[in-house]
């Protein structure tokens, strides 16, 4: 099922669909801007190599949820909306249900930024100015179009706002997802009469799998004099493999060792996975990743590696900060996080990405 609120494959290509980028860090800081510049993600799997309560008190805490709405785009030109939301803290917007490389869709990033992705005949009946997709080799009617509606210029009476409200209002409802975070938390949103909405809360799955192989990884399967070894790359595209397989709950692949890509451990135990599936703000993920690392490095935290898994919106207009965003084959825009313990800690992000997209 496209459209990115279930995992349906996660398994690397024999054709080159999709490129995997492998970046190496030891620095404490590792992967703040990958991680909280890839706006929209739909969900996150989290896995250790055996047996933890670690859920118990680390986010239970913080609830996370999102809001299914419908209505006018003209709500985002609403002063009292934009002020109150917009302006303060982190607001995440994307369009609901629309295939980004045939319909017209948006998003609005933290910055207040309005990104429309749309064809020829809603880009000449908007009548503002944009520019062509990048993708226009693959569909040469798609445009982009940005809007920055916290800047100070853009307010009732100036031409571009104006024609902004002409469009918008002449426009039919749109359906989209939306969350906004003040400091670190969701926060709750009121929304004008006319708008119809709903509170969603993000799913959330624990899984214990009893027997099962995992992989044995250690800091010499990535590394060599501090650099990614020769043989890095093709080790993290099977262990790639490995947590699609995790993901999709192909258990009986991973039961035969011989048919998994990524070496395992010659005894089966126990695999613990964490997943959170729906409207997931990046700023939780990056509070998660914070605090799996934090416990790697404590003693009685008896595991060689962790992992965090992030899926993308296959139909997101952009994927990490302003990268434009389409589907061709697939609308990959993933990444995983893979921590090694070690003193110091060795942290490797592996990004899944379409073939004309662009990583950061």
């Amino acid at each position: 099922e496209r459209g990115g609120m279930a995992v349906n494959h996660y398994t690397l290509h024999s054709i080159p669909v999709s490129s995997q980028i492998a970046t190496i860090t030891q620095q404490n800081n590792a992967f703040h801007r990958q991680i909280t510049q890839h706006w929209f993600n739909h969900q996150v799997q989290l896995v250790f190599p055996g047996k933890t309560n670690i859920m118990e008190g680390l986010l239970d805490k913080i609830e996370l949820y999102y809001y299914h709405v419908k209505g006018s785009l003209s709500l985002f030109l609403d002063p009292d909306f934009t002020s109150k939301y917009l302006k303060l803290g982190s607001f995440y917007a994307l369009a609901k249900n629309t295939n980004i490389d045939t319909d017209n869709s948006f998003a609005i990033l933290p910055d207040g930024k309005l990104i429309i992705s749309c064809d020829r005949d809603f880009y000449q009946h908007f009548g503002m100015e944009g520019k062509p997709s990048p993708f226009r080799d693959l569909r040469k009617d798609r445009y982009t179009i940005t809007i920055d509606l916290l800047a100070k210029g853009f307010i009732p009476g100036s031409k571009l706002y104006d024609r902004a409200k002409w469009c918008f209002d002449r426009l039919a409802t749109v359906s989209f997802h939306c969350t906004w975070v003040d400091g670190e938390r969701c926060r709750e949103i009121e929304f004008p009469s006319g708008i119809i909405s709903k509170k969603v809360q993000v799913e959330y799955q624990e899984s214990v799998y009893d027997n099962l192989p995992t992989p044995k990884i250690t800091p010499t399967c990535v590394m060599k004099d501090s650099q990614l070894s020769e043989d890095a790359v093709n080790f993290l595209s099977d262990f790639n493999e490995w947590l699609g397989l995790l993901a999709n709950d192909c258990l009986e692949i991973l039961q035969q060792p011989d048919l998994s890509a990524v070496e395992v451990a010659k005894k089966a135990g126990p695999c613990s996975v964490f997943r959170w599936t729906g409207f997931i703000h990046p700023i939780f993920i990056l509070n998660l990743y914070s605090k799996v690392k934090e416990h790697l490095g404590k003693k009685k935290f008896n595991f060689d590696w962790v992992n965090v898994t992030v899926w993308g919106f296959d139909d997101a207009p952009v994927s990490w900060k302003m990268s434009d965003h389409n589907y061709f084959y697939s609308g990959e825009n993933n990444y995983s996080l893979l921590l090694l313990r070690g003193d110091p800690q060795i942290s490797v992000q592996i990004a899944s990405v379409g073939p004309l997209d662009h990583y950061s």
